[in-house]
């Protein structure tokens, strides 16, 4: 299969040969008359690039050496958004986290310790802290609604 496809670039590169006019004896004449070719056919877009690259080189050192960056627009909060639901695993980590603070436990240590633990847990030790999350949101959100209306009122 290789061979063949030696031929078709041969034929390939005779009809090209033909086309520009010449007759090439050795193929590395050729494939460098061919590189030139390109590169005078492409030089203009290289030379656009290249100007393009160096104004910008140029304004960067300017400008102390690094690049201007984008001003990032900031989202406006929504209003009518509520606050984060409290999961089982944030109430079992302020429970847990004063507890390990007082052993003098490093924070990043800490974190790994409650997380391994919390994954220890029975399915009825987690209820218990399901079922105080549940009433931390549902604390929150009828503080939310009141509030709400306290503030919507006229």
């Amino acid at each position: 299969m290789a061979g063949n496809n030696d031929v078709n670039m041969n034929n390939v590169l005779t009809e090209v040969a033909t086309r520009i006019g010449k007759t090439y004896e050795l193929e590395a004449d050729f494939i460098d008359t061919i590189k030139q070719i390109v590169k005078d056919a492409c030089a203009p877009y290289f030379i656009s690039a290249k100007t393009d690259a160096t104004t910008a080189t140029a304004a960067t050192t300017q400008s102390g050496g690094k690049k201007p960056r984008a001003k990032l627009v900031k989202k406006e909060a929504d209003p009518n958004k509520g606050p984060r639901k409290v999961t089982p695993y944030n109430v079992y980590m302020q429970e847990q986290s004063p507890l390990e603070k007082a052993k003098g436990t490093p924070t990043n240590q800490r974190l790994a310790a409650i997380g391994a633990s919390w994954k220890t847990l029975s399915d009825a030790d987690k209820k218990v802290y399901q079922d105080k999350a549940n009433a931390v949101n549902l604390a929150s959100a009828t503080a939310a609604s009141d509030t709400a209306s306290v503030v919507t009122a006229p």
